[in-house]
């Protein structure tokens, strides 16, 4: 259970759709504003932004003009009216399912920006929606399709069964965005993606608990006697790290960082600091390339061109799994996530 937080503001609603062509998408460009929005525009003929849709209507504009998206819809209907796919990317995780209702009804493929939903029970319900319209529906962190992740795990690979790992992100459990589950997503859908869903059991510390800025640690379980430790940093710079100790070896993810920063500016608006920044490695480091991967794989796999690599049972996972951390922190008691 995730404690009361306060909604989203009217700028956090938001849904986009694409017009696109049967050739793949070679690139897009993500851009995030100061108030927490993010388009993506082609640089190619493959895809195009055709509409956009916010309940800020001035905002919606204005990002509108500045990423050369033609149409400003004035209604979801309108936005997914003409659209080959929709993109629903509203940072607050509890408004996804209702805004995801429309391209569904309309019989549009549609994907969700993370966090899915923010309760098991949400998520649920959307895939039920989705099978049972016949909709391609698919939800994900890019991250996983960062080539520096793409590497870890072919390292993974190499070094022997992997019995321990820990991952780091940055989280905070007191925001405006539906609480922990906010940017902890990208951190557990790694744990998710690297070693599979069969996580039994979840016991989280926050330290110091209940201030503003906390950090967490998250001690999940695996089925298979696979230990990983989650660090969900919400007082620190904003940093992503990955460790595997295998049987033969060690890997780790420093030496493929890549240059965040983008990220880091739009977190920090997204909570309220704008001096938030990346740790000096992830500022350092090679432009990340997860959101032109990322973006391509979701086109690919809405236009049919692809069987998605996430099932259903991992889109609701994650979302247990950070279900399941914030109710080891109320309760002080592991909590099995398959249960909630």
């Amino acid at each position: 259970m995730t404690r009361p937080t306060v909604g989203a503001t009217s700028t956090q609603r938001q849904l986009r759709s694409a017009s696109s062509t049967p050739s793949a998408c070679s690139s897009m460009e993500r851009i995030s504003s100061d108030s927490g929005w993010s388009v993506s525009r082609p640089t190619s003929k493959t895809a195009t932004v055709h509409a956009i849709w916010g309940e800020d209507d001035a905002r919606t504009r204005e990002v509108a003009e500045k990423v050369s998206i033609p149409n400003v819809a004035s209604s979801p209907e309108e936005a997914v009216a003409d659209a080959s796919i929709v993109f629903v990317v509203s940072r607050h995780g509890g408004m996804h399912l209702d805004l995801a209702r429309v391209a569904i009804n309309a019989r549009k493929p549609v994907f969700v920006d993370k966090p899915f939903t923010v309760t098991p029970d949400d998520a649920r319900e959307f895939v039920t929606l989705a099978e049972g319209a016949g909709v391609p529906m698919v939800s994900f962190s890019t991250l996983r399709y960062g080539s520096d992740t793409v590497d870890f795990k072919r390292r993974m690979s190499e070094i022997g069964p992997v019995r321990y790992a820990s991952y780091t992100g940055p989280a905070m459990r007191q925001n405006h965005y539906g609480g922990l589950i906010f940017y902890s997503i990208h951190t557990v859908e790694l744990m998710l993606h690297l070693h599979g869903i069969d996580v039994n059991s979840i016991y989280a510390i926050e330290h110091p608990a209940g201030v503003e800025k906390s950090n967490i640690t998250a001690t999940c379980s695996y089925n298979d006697g696979t230990l990983i430790t989650l660090a969900l940093i919400g007082d620190g710079a904003y940093h992503f790290h990955k460790r595997a100790i295998g049987s033969e070896g060690v890997i780790d993810s420093s030496d493929d960082e890549r240059d965040l920063s983008g990220n880091a500016a739009s977190f920090g608006t997204a909570v309220g600091e704008a001096a938030s920044k990346p740790s000096t490695s992830m500022s350092r480091g090679m432009a990340a390339d997860h959101y032109p991967n990322g973006v391509r794989e979701a086109v690919q796999v809405l236009r049919g061109e692809r069987t998605s690599d996430i099932s259903p049972e991992q889109m609701i996972r994650v979302i247990q799994v950070c279900n399941a951390i914030e109710e080891s922190l109320n309760t002080g008691r592991a909590i099995n996530p398959s249960e909630l």
